[in-house]
């Protein structure tokens, strides 16, 4: 015979996988011959950090065939050898098992030995002798082993540390089954924690245990047991006081002779809670140890019955959870006993306390009766009675809380008989928090929930709820917190025709909600009123009803009005319904809608559908209607916004959210179409944004309902990027497909007009590509925008760049359609050009941090961006009169009058300054533009030129959240040339340095210092400066 071949095993976590090869040969089995069969394998472990590398093995079977076709003799030996780096000198593990014939009879042996740096040891030896004619065998078994034994051939694993030694002997006949087993075994291990992080608490375990255990003729006699357990300390011993016996056919215990009825002694001398945590999930568990006695004794009853009595105790108990102390040095008693006669098994005696150092108390006592077998019943009944004035403080803050009760309840099989019962939870002399009386018996089948009463036509019992705070409801979603209280709230349990039901007979009530996230108030001073009803006829036929929901404000302003419905029927998907109408302006009042501030008046109406099942389906219809905005009183459109969704069984969904706008006849319309299909462990994507007509304005006007800021006006310093986790995995990781835009027409007033706004996004595993963007806002201005966003992992895992290109753009029609009161600040058309680009640690910090280059020039145009604010008054007698209040008090009020005079004088000529350069037609306007980290807008190269007017310089506009580019604070300076008529204009002032630029342009000594915003922009200061600066030299002449 010759066999060969190879194998790979799988390695340890994380390891690659073990080779494997194999030889097999021998034969030669005849009558008369001895045969032998050979088997060689190596295994490698190619792990570079594998103590053990390789482990060879030699198993050799040799067999003689006796000439009558029986086994003279039959031997297996296995010899392992291991090799590896950290193994010094032969490592040898050998297994023997021999059969063979004597004069005695058939001898058997098994040995396990090992030869560590050529020193040899026995780890265990069997030894057994079966007479000739005999059917018993007789036999003596001895073990010693250690961890330094082993760990070598288990390729490259780690064992506990270990040391395990004891021996006997042990008798079996073959016959009748009939065996005996005697001896002792002594162990102690450390270093669980290879198997379980956890179990590093149990640290060093000894166990010792000493047994003579038989069995003959049915009956197993137990003459001898005594076994102990200790880590540090003693922990458990466990001792027979008597020899037991047990008829295993008849499951009984036999009688023994004696005055003593101690059976079995259990003493628990302290099991640390060390031990019980790694078990105890979710909280952490401290305290003393767990001690007790537990005595198993015969019953006096009966001689074959036992009684089982005994008590545990805990002390210093403590409870932490999440940070936060639950239960603070607790001590808790449990104390019980039992008898078991024959089938029946009764507990008499069950009691438990529990005690706390601030007073809190429970005590609970009752009996347990049923018998052993499947099926049997099982009674329990008691009564529970408790104080908690410091352990609830935390939910129920106030006088103590105390508990008191009782049960009585039968479970035969499947059917729960539950008699009279009642649950009180109060606080104080007299809150009820809660109260629940069930008046009569009853039963329901757990299988089928068919519950059944004594009496149909009177209620089974009644649930009343006090007044409990919100807090106490569990709230899974970190950094939330609900606040609020349950007034009250009383029910009525019922049980027509088999069918439970729950009917509120007084509304519940719940009052000052409140629900804060992250430390951010979201809602905050509800009220929410309702009577519902509850109708439950067995698994799949459940029917809800909430009636009408009412939700008000502090001021008792009715704020919405829900109803909810909720049918369940075996074979047919789940139904719900949701209908609610709500008072817009009202939601002001909540954090969250911050936004409707924006809306004097108008209401949201609408319905949510579903039907839940193997294909789910949910449809939604919001109707915003009467909108009215809060500044100048502006009618907004009515709004229809629709929510389709279909979810496969395979997962594949499907979503759809039409929006109308209809603003007296003129009408918008939206479509979000989504497409999502299971694609390995993600979703493949396909998208698109789709609509004829948009008016920007209706749409930027029902958005602003829920999407306005609600960060504070005033707030004009820069954001400083917040600290946060760099995302480890793509936001879209698990999404791949594409996303497209097509809208037709995009419009604001008669002024302004997109056309053909199309897009293309690509969506792959790291990259987020926007292929195209494209618009046209007339026969020759069009926009062209390409961009990336690239995970690349590292502490800036995203990477954001991209540009874009926008000719003939007239910024005219621009202000025009932002506001059509003002003349444009700026008219004529641009082209512009610039490059993005931005890195985060998540994809919104990725956006905010933006930066870019902007590039605008303009080859023609109008320029009101020194417009004076008005030109019915002279800005110079306006300046003479800030000039007068500013410098009356150095030089002497009537000195400055007089002076005055003479200003105004020349007042002619600064009108018509300001006329000149408050609008004029410019050849050339350009500007750089740049985005910096703060995210602050820089004008970094400010060039005019017209024909009698030159503007250079730099400016800036900072960044304040929450308000559009055009609306934030603007600060820049130019310097000033003139030539021809303005020249002259500048001259007979007196503001010009004497210098000319490059162009011939004449240098004005003041530079022209602009505040306000892009849309607004104020040259006030400039004006004021020039008024002041020409007070003072007419004073200084006067001296």
């Amino acid at each position: 015979m010759h066999i060969a071949g190879h194998a790979r095993l799988p390695g340890g976590a994380g390891q690659p996988p073990l080779e494997a090869e194999y030889l097999i040969t021998g034969g030669g089995l005849a009558p008369g011959r001895a045969g032998t069969i050979v088997l060689e394998a190596t295994v490698r472990n190619p792990a570079a950090a594998a103590k053990v590398s390789t482990l060879k093995a030699r198993t050799t079977l040799r067999t003689t065939l006796t000439p009558q076709r029986t086994f003279g003799q039959v031997s297996l030996t296995t010899v392992v050898d291991a090799e590896g780096p950290a193994l010094a000198g032969q490592t040898q593990l050998k297994i023997g098992a021999e059969l063979y014939g004597s004069a005695a009879g058939e001898n058997y042996e098994i040995t396990v030995s090992t030869l560590l740096q050529g020193s040899a040891a026995n780890l265990l030896i069997v030894r057994a002798l079966l007479p000739a004619g005999g059917h018993a065998y007789t036999g003596d078994w001895d073990l010693k082993a250690r961890t330094a034994q082993l760990e070598p051939f288990v390729l490259g694993g780690n064992l506990p540390d270990f040391e395990a030694s004891g021996g006997g002997r042990f008798v079996f006949d073959s016959g009748d089954g009939n065996f005996a087993l005697q001896g002792s075994l002594q162990g102690r291990v450390s270093r669980l924690e290879l198997f379980e992080p956890a179990w590093r608490a149990f640290g060093l375990l000894e166990v010792a245990a000493d047994f003579d255990l038989s069995q003959q003729g049915g009956v197993l006699d137990l003459r001898q047991f005594k076994g102990t357990v200790r880590g540090a300390e003693p922990v458990l011993d466990i001792a027979i006081v008597t020899p037991l016996r047990y008829d295993l056919g008849k499951q009984e215990l036999l009688a023994n002779s004696g005055p003593n009825p101690a059976l079995l002694n259990i003493n628990l001398q302290g099991l640390p809670l060390a031990w019980v945590r790694p078990f105890v999930t979710g909280v952490d568990v401290s305290g003393d140890k767990v001690t007790g006695r537990i005595e198993v004794l015969r019953a006096s009853s009966a001689a074959t019955d036992i009684t089982l009595r005994g008590q545990l105790g805990l002390n210093e108990l403590t409870v932490v959870q999440a940070g936060r102390l639950l239960l603070e040095k607790a001590a808790i008693t449990a104390r019980g006993e039992a008898t078991l006669a024959g089938t029946a098994l009764t507990a008499p005696v069950i009691e438990l306390t529990f005690r706390t150092p601030a007073g809190d108390a429970l005590d609970l006592t009752g009996r347990l009766v049923t018998q052993t077998g499947p099926g049997a019943p099982l009674t329990l009944a008691g009564r529970f009675t408790g104080s908690t004035p410091k352990l609830l403080e935390t939910w129920l803050p106030g006088a103590p809380v105390t508990v008191a009760g009782e049960v009585d309840a039968t479970l035969r099989g499947d059917l729960l008989e539950v008699r009279p019962s009642r649950l009180e939870v109060r606080q104080g002399s007299g809150r009820a928090l809660l109260d629940v009386t069930l008046a009569q018996a009853f039963s329901v089948n757990l299988s089928s929930h068919v519950l059944v009463p004594a009496d149909a036509t009177v209620p089974l019992g009644r649930i009343a709820l006090g007044r409990l705070p919100l807090a106490v409801l569990p709230v899974t979603e970190p950094g939330t917190v609900l606040g609020g209280t349950l007034q009250q709230a009383e029910f009525e349990l019922g049980a027509p025709a088999g069918e439970i039901t729950l009917r509120a007979l007084t509304p519940l009530r719940l009052a000052d909600v409140s629900l804060t996230q992250n430390r951010q108030p979201a809602l905050t001073g509800l009220s929410v009123e309702a009577l519902p009803v509850m109708n439950y006829a067995g698994p799949g036929r459940l029917k809800l009803q909430s009636g009408d929901v009412i939700v008000r404000t502090a001021s008792r302003a009715t704020l919405a009005t829900l109803q909810l419905n909720l049918t369940q029927l075996p074979g047919q998907d789940t139904q719900a319904a949701l209908n609610f109408t709500l008072g817009i302006p009202l939601l002001a009042t909540q954090p969250v809608f911050a936004g409707t501030q924006n809306v004097s008046a108008g209401q949201a109406s609408g319905e949510v559908r579903a039907s839940l099942g193997a294909l789910s389906q949910l449809e939604a219809r919001l109707t915003l209607n009467g909108l009215v905005a809060a500044e100048g009183t502006q009618t907004l459109p009515v709004a229809n916004i629709g929510f389709r969704a279909r979810l496969q069984p395979s997962g594949a969904a499907s979503i759809q959210v039409p929006i109308l706008l209809d603003n007296g006849g003129r009408r918008s319309d939206l479509e979000f179409a989504l497409e999502l299909s299971p694609l390995g462990r993600g979703y493949s994507i396909d998208g698109r944004v789709t609509g004829q007509q948009v008016e920007l304005e209706d749409l930027l006007g029902v958005l602003s309902v829920f999407l306005a800021s609600a960060a504070p006006e005033t707030a004009d310093q820069p954001v400083a990027p917040a600290q946060v986790v760099p995302d480890a995995v793509a936001a879209w990781d698990r999404f791949s497909g594409r996303l497209a835009l097509d809208v037709k027409s995009i419009t604001r007033g008669q002024d302004w007009a997109m056309t053909g706004l199309t897009g293309a996004v690509a969506i792959e595993p790291s990259v987020v590509t926007l292929q195209k963007l494209t618009a046209a806002f007339s026969a020759t201005s069009r926009l062209d925008a390409k961009m990336e966003l690239r995970f690349t992992g590292g502490a800036m895992p995203y990477r954001l760049a991209g540009d874009y290109a926008l000719n003939d753009f007239d910024t005219g029609r621009l202000f025009k359609a932002i506001d059509p009161s003002r003349p444009p600040t700026v008219e004529g058309l641009f082209n512009i050009a610039g490059r993005l680009a931005g890195n985060g640690e998540t994809v919104a910090r990725a956006v905010d941090r933006v930066t870019g280059q902007f590039q605008l020039t303009s080859r023609g145009g109008i320029f009101r961006g020194l417009q004076r604010a008005s030109n019915k008054v002279s800005m110079t007698s306006k300046a003479v009169e800030l000039g007068a209040s500013v410098l009356g008090s150095i030089f002497g009020s009537d000195k400055v009058v007089k002076t005055a005079e003479k200003v105004a004088g020349q007042a002619y000529f600064v009108d018509q300054l300001a006329a000149g350069i408050g609008e004029f037609k410019y050849d050339l306007l350009s500007v750089r533009l740049t985005r910096d980290e703060l995210l602050n807008m820089n004008l970094e190269d400010i060039s005019l030129v017209a024909p009698e007017i030159r503007l250079s310089g730099r400016g800036s506009v900072s960044y304040v959240i929450g308000r559009p580019l055009l609306e934030q604070p603007l600060t820049a300076s130019l310097s000033f040339a003139a030539r021809g008529k303005m020249e002259q204009l500048f001259a007979k002032a007196r503001l010009l340095d004497g210098t000319k630029d490059e162009l011939g342009y004449s240098r004005t000594r003041e530079p022209i210092t602009l505040a306000g915003t892009l849309a607004k922009p104020d040259p006030t200061a400039f004006f004021t400066k020039i008024a002041t600066a020409k007070l003072a030299d007419f004073l200084d002449a006067d001296n």
